[in-house]
């Protein structure tokens, strides 16, 4: 294509030129027709040459300044056919790009979705090998407990046998502080004299936990995994892991305890400072079960309003001291908590009947009034494992009538 274009150009410059010289030589000719011009005797006709110059440089100016425009119309025309293949070739370039973007574009996306499946395959692989870590570790720990059980050849739980020896050596009062602290020393005295059955069990137990608590995994998985550990537990199993976690090997595990709340499903009623105070009919001891939940679940609610209330950006005085009121179900009974700081804390039971306590829960109206004092303590403290000398913690109780208040304060605040 440049090769016609070149000699397209060629020829035309030669239709110009070839004729502009003939025309050119023929009226030089015409010119000097019948003259003595080439007569060498003759004397030479200045004016004669004047005219031939003025001629020649008409007719050839002329003519050059015609070529001139010509050969600059054909340079912008060629010009211009430059700048449309220029715009093409540009185009094409621009498509090329354009192609060339999308081809990217999508290679980005192909390695965005390779990244997702790799990361999700590891994640996958992770934990499968945590599963087979975790499961492996799991059935070391049901046959730590075979291996306990079958110390008796009646065929008896060991942790069971391990409570009713800890319970025996426990004298309850109606002191809370008391009873707490001595059921953690018998608990103490009792390990070490079977230390080298008992805890092997523990550091299969803390390990579990910890493995969990270290993985790589979201916290979500994490509270699977412990829960799935926590329903291994059998009653008497979270007593003794209760109990362990107040002593000085249980130190690094009371944190993880209340983490993954592996305690969760361990009624207060079992622990030894509640044996004066059990129940062994079905009903009331059902009766009994309700009435904590519904207590402890109330209490919690009454702590959330006020920590909510008390994050606004304008705290209305108006609000405080927070009172709010329950009744307990299928009962008269009204339990009313108030506080205007949580240093200070009143809980009170409004219009106790002595005869439906004991008809509903077993419990005559000083046992009633202990059974609470000691929930309260095992829900402010010690389920809390807060040191209650450094909280100076205090429960003051009151009766008047058929109502009585506990009124709790804490230097560091009452909290849960």
């Amino acid at each position: 294509m440049e090769t016609s274009e070149l000699q397209d150009k060629t020829k035309t410059i030669r239709i110009i030129i070839i004729p502009s010289i003939i025309a050119l030589v023929l009226a030089v000719i015409l010119f000097l027709w019948q003259r003595n011009f080439f007569d060498f005797n003759a004397t030479v006709d200045a004016s004669m040459l004047g005219t031939l110059g003025d001629f020649v440089g008409g007719v050839i100016g002329s003519i050059w300044a015609l070529v001139g425009v010509i050969l600059f119309y054909l340079a912008l025309k060629e010009q211009r056919r430059d700048i449309a293949t220029n715009q093409r070739a540009l185009a094409k370039q621009i498509e090329a790009l354009e192609i060339q973007t999308k081809e990217f574009s999508l290679q980005k996306d192909e390695l965005i979705e390779s990244r997702k499946v790799f990361i999700e395959q590891s994640k996958t692989l992770k934990k499968q090998q945590f599963e087979s870590t975790f499961f492996s570790m799991l059935k070391m720990y049901t046959d730590n407990i075979r291996i306990l059980n079958s110390r008796y050849s009646n065929g008896e739980d060991y942790f069971i046998e391990f409570v009713k020896n800890l319970s025996a050596k426990v004298n309850i009062t109606s002191i809370p502080l008391d009873n707490h602290k001595e059921s953690v020393e018998a608990y103490n005295e009792l390990f070490f004299d079977c230390k080298d059955d008992i805890s092997h069990y523990f550091r299969i137990v803390y390990r579990l936990v910890k493995f969990i608590d270290n993985s790589p995994m979201a916290e979500d998985d994490k509270t699977l995994y412990s829960k799935i550990l926590r329903s291994q537990f059998s009653e008497k199993e979270l007593l003794v892991l209760y109990y362990n976690s107040y002593t000085v090997f249980g130190t690094k595990f009371y944190p993880l305890i209340l983490k993954y709340n592996l305690l969760k499903h361990l009624p207060n009623d079992s622990k030894i400072e509640f044996k004066k105070l059990i129940c062994n009919k079905v009903k009331m001891d059902f009766n009994r079960v309700l009435l904590v939940q519904e207590i402890s679940n109330y209490i919690k609610l009454y702590f959330k309003e006020y920590k909510q209330l008390m994050k606004q950006e304008e705290i209305n005085e108006e609000d405080f001291p927070l009172e709010r009121s329950l009744k307990i179900k299928d009962s008269s009974m009204i339990i009313q908590i108030i506080a205007d700081e949580l240093t200070e804390m009143k809980i009170s039971f409004i219009n106790i009947k002595e005869d439906l306590i004991k008809t509903k829960y077993n419990l005559d109206l000083n046992e009633f009034l202990e059974y609470i004092l000691h929930h309260l303590y095992h829900k402010f403290v010690f389920s809390t494992y807060n040191d209650i000398e450094e909280l100076d913690f205090k429960i003051t109780e009151n009766l008047d009538s058929n109502n009585v208040t506990y009124l709790i304060t804490s230097n560091k605040g009452v909290s849960l």
